[in-house]
């Protein structure tokens, strides 16, 4: 009952503000989950709402590859309507371009694995890739266009941008579609981060973090802090680390799908790595997780409080 409330609350402190990419037009999601508190990003787009959750230190969720469950395939625009409508949080998406250009959300480089279909999905026109169905479901391969529009004023976009992908035309293709203040580019390395940065000044990066000496690496590249959303790996939680990060005002992400997930660790597991100072946390778990980080945190509040600045 809470997330309703609130949901409403934001929906009426909200309904002035017209940032840009996050005026809602009309898309084509019949039948999808509508979203239980919807996210819709300041002025400025999402770097300083992730910055004004981490000084009311509240963490956001990052559902992996979308948080697949069961019946719900992961990188699916289905899935990631069946979690938003449960919780607020960002998604994680990987992101491939088809023979003809098209840009599809799918994980692997070829198809069979987990659907019906087979070969390469880059050797495939987008056309042909309408009738791939994922293994045991219903539920086709999203596009980028139709996940983009449905996300829009709902939720937050991580973009994994596949081998093969080049930056530059797909930030065009986010810009044209005023859609640059509500997603993230995940980058692996300081050149790519860089080209990003490049592209366009608003648009936040995802680059990895191991030390100091990495910050300062980017930002003689190019990237600065506010444009930064640390990537702090997959083994052991980098408390020290986070606590620099913090200092410095740069969010830490985590993925807690290849630890805490896989170990199936208590509520209070999670509860504690946000203790430590953790901002984001990636996960394959989300509902599980939000309600675990309830118990310390009121994010619908503080997101409340933070859209409206």
């Amino acid at each position: 009952m809470k997330i309703q409330i609130l949901a409403a609350t934001a929906a009426l402190a909200l309904t002035a503000c017209n940032a840009a990419g996050n005026a809602a037009p009309e898309a084509e999601t019949i039948g999808l989950a509508e979203p239980a508190f919807p996210l819709v990003m300041p002025s400025g787009g999402m770097g300083p709402f992730l910055t004004c959750l981490q000084d009311r230190h509240t963490a956001i969720l990052s559902a992996h590859r979308g948080g697949a469950g069961p019946d719900y395939p992961e990188n699916a625009i289905e899935t990631l309507a069946w979690n938003a409508s449960v919780a607020p949080m960002m998604f994680e998406i990987d992101v491939r371009q088809t023979s003809d250009g098209a840009y599809v959300l799918f994980h692997d480089e070829e198809l069979q694995q987990d659907t019906d279909g087979s070969g390469f999905l880059a050797y495939h026109t987008l056309e042909e890739l309408e009738n791939v169905r994922y293994n045991g479901t219903d539920i086709g391969i999203s596009t980028l266009e139709e996940v983009v529009e449905w996300a829009r004023g709902k939720v937050l976009l991580q973009l994994d941008v596949k081998r093969g992908v080049p930056f530059d035309p797909l930030i065009d293709w986010l810009e044209e579609r005023d859609a640059t203040g509500f997603t993230l580019i995940i980058t692996y390395n300081v050149d790519d981060a860089a080209t990003v940065a490049r592209a366009n000044d608003e648009i936040m990066i995802s680059a990895s973090v191991d030390n100091p000496g990495d910050l300062a690496t980017l930002n003689a590249a190019g990237v600065p802090d506010a444009r930064i959303a640390a990537w702090t790996g997959l083994g052991t939680p980098r408390i020290d680390l986070w606590k620099t990060l913090g200092e410095r005002g740069i969010g830490a992400n985590y993925g807690a799908f290849a630890t805490l997930d896989d170990q199936n660790a208590s509520g209070e597991a999670y509860r504690a790595l946000v203790e430590a100072g953790l901002d984001v946390v990636s996960t394959d778990k989300p509902q599980y997780v939000f309600d675990a980080l309830e118990e310390r945190q009121d994010f619908t509040a503080a997101a409340t409080a933070c859209m409206a600045q």
